[in-house]
């Protein structure tokens, strides 16, 4: 944790799946898990925090630590809401792979078929003072590669969107486009460069491909299902009254409006992948846990499947 920044935290401790059983836990050792979160507070770390430690039976230890809000001394709820930022990305690519599933899409599509829009996109070649050149990139850019930031998309906005996140003055429709004209930085798939436009553009092909506003699939197809009732793009009043403040470096001694970036703008369908959702730290952990659960459910089902659609061996 980098000492100097005050910040809002939840903290996710997630074990294996397993049973729930009080075997697996030593609450001795639990219980010294907030003191110690305490210190961080008291250094000035953080400004105060949620822990959570569970397995696949539910959660087996939930304790706050520190303020919700540092000038009020207000304590830090249990049901704090904490904004997640990036963790949308892989609230994101669910949504993606859910398509997938349905035979909507395929992540080896590539994002033109989706979004015409990128049709004979460009590449950077090279770069010569103020001279750029452009060739035809071997090939266009696949979800995977979205998916995996290895598409070569800028990673940043073009001029005039450099605070789309904080004015919501763009739709996600007009943010794609826009990052569709702008050459790419290398050949898609031949390195890694951490992409917030990539996953935006994801979130532009969760509309195109389902049909639906890309805030309300992932609340009717994720969050729902998953009783994720607490998460949201833009809370409402019960939420931001339990929303953790957000707090820069304490050399500043400044902070961010608590409601940063989550202030419901006027324009509509104004929701983006990396701007992020917000939700508390013990609904975060039921949701990973019961990802997880689904998944090795599904490996295991797929495993006997394969299992049983083999040969007997010959005699």
């Amino acid at each position: 944790m980098k000492p100097g920044r005050l910040l809002g935290a939840a903290w996710l401790l997630t074990c294996g799946l397993g049973s729930a059983n009080a075997a697996e836990f030593d609450y001795s050792r639990l219980a010294a898990i907030a003191p110690r979160m305490q210190q961080f507070v008291d250094e000035g770390a953080v400004a105060g925090a949620v822990v959570v430690v569970g397995n696949a039976g539910g959660v087996a230890y939930l304790e706050p630590v520190g303020f919700q809000n540092l000038e009020s001394k207000q304590p830090m709820p249990r049901n704090a809401v904490f904004r997640i930022a990036s963790m949308t990305k892989p609230i994101t690519a669910i949504g993606i792979m859910i398509l997938q599933d349905e035979g909507k899409l395929s992540v080896e599509d590539t994002v033109e078929k989706h979004l015409p829009e990128f049709k004979g996109q460009m590449l950077v070649e090279r770069r010569e003072r103020d001279r750029v050149t452009l060739t035809k990139p071997p090939r266009p850019i696949t979800i995977r590669d979205l998916l995996t930031h290895t598409s070569g998309l800028p990673g940043g906005f073009p001029a005039g969107y450099s605070d789309l996140y904080f004015t919501r003055n763009h739709t996600l429709a007009e943010a794609t486009i826009a990052q569709s004209q702008r050459p790419l930085d290398f050949e898609p798939g031949s390195k890694w460069s951490y992409c917030n436009a990539g996953i935006d553009t994801l979130g532009r092909i969760i509309e195109v491909t389902s049909g639906q506003p890309y805030e309300d699939f992932l609340r009717d197809r994720v969050f729902m299902p998953l009783e994720m009732n607490d998460t949201a793009f833009y809370p409402d009043e019960n939420q931001l009254s339990r929303l953790a403040g957000l707090y820069g470096e304490k050399e500043k001694s400044s902070s961010l409006p608590t409601t940063c970036s989550l202030a419901r703008p006027r324009m509509p369908d104004t929701r983006f992948p990396l701007a992020g959702c917000s939700r508390p730290a013990a609904t975060w952990h039921n949701s990973i846990r019961r990802c997880l659960t689904a998944a090795c459910t599904t490996s295991q089902n797929s495993a006997t499947s394969a299992s049983s659609a083999k040969p007997p061996p010959s005699r």
